[in-house]
Order: C-alpha cells, then structure tokens, then sequence
C-alpha cells in the first residue's frame, strides 16, 4: 500500500544527508534510502550552513525563486552556461550570471577548505 504523503519541504544535498545519518542512528535504512544517502555523500558539495546562505543570498540579493536556488545549490554550477538552464527564463543578465557563477565559486572554495 502506497504511503501517504503529509508534508512536501525543498531539501538540500547536505540538509538530505543529515536527515539520513540521523535515522540510520535510529535504525536500518531500506535500500532507497541506503543509495540516497550514498548519493548525497558523494555529491553534497557544501556544508549544512553554507547552503543555507547560499540559497539566503540567490533569493534575496538575486531575486531567484526558491526551488531554483535549491536546485542551484545542489548542483552548483561552475560556468555561466551551467548556470544558464536553471535560469534560463529569467530577467538576469549576463553580469549578473557571471556574479553568481563568483558567489558559488567562493562558496565552493570555503567548503574545499573545511574538509
């Protein structure tokens, strides 16, 4: 029998991570949840904090919809044309594509520090 949904919540890799080492604590993970967590192991490439101001400072200093920051700071794009599919129909120019490509680069950078 199919679960029944409660609550949708936009998650972060890293927000994704916790939540699963947290319930592994408590008890075994079923396999969706064993390679979910995998997944976001391996792919999560910035900590639980900064991708919290990196969403913080897409919305609120660049006005990008709030799904859209998540899926950004999930993928974290390196070029401006990366950059480009996720904002494609939006107002933001060229410069301001280059910006943000700066803003996730120093993101990035401080998180290849903390490890």
């Amino acid at each position: 029998m199919p679960r029944k949904i409660l609550d949708k919540k936009l998650l972060t890799h890293p927000e994704v991570k916790e939540i699963l080492t947290k319930r592994s604590e408590i008890g075994e993970l079923n396999y969706i949840q064993r390679i979910t967590l995998d997944y976001v192991s391996r792919f999560s490439k910035l900590s639980l904090q900064n991708s919290q101001k990196l969403i913080s400072i897409l919305v609120n200093q660049f006005s990008i919809d709030e799904e859209t920051a998540y899926q950004i700071v999930n993928v974290m794009p390196k070029t401006p044309q990366e950059l480009s599919v996720f904002l494609s129909g939006s107002n933001l120019s060229g410069d301001d594509f280059k910006k943000i490509i700066e803003v996730i680069k120093e993101f990035a950078e401080s998180s290849d520090e903390d490890k």
